[in-house]
């Protein structure tokens, strides 16, 4: 993913920070989640799961 991300954006590991510490959703509709765990190398106090403007079952 190195230079890239969804075709549209550029991607810099060194800048880029988003919402959560595990998925960021925008735009999407019916997004199912199972069984999923999400952890961190480092402590980080950012929630694990952001849904911007869709929905996510769980």
């Amino acid at each position: 993913m190195n230079g890239w991300w969804a075709g549209i954006y550029t991607y810099n590991r060194d800048s880029i920070v988003v919402p959560a510490r595990g998925i960021y959703a925008r735009h999407v509709r019916g997004l199912k989640l199972d069984n999923v765990k999400i952890s961190t190398r480092t402590p980080d106090e950012r929630l694990p799961i952001v849904i911007v403007d869709g929905d996510c079952y769980v």
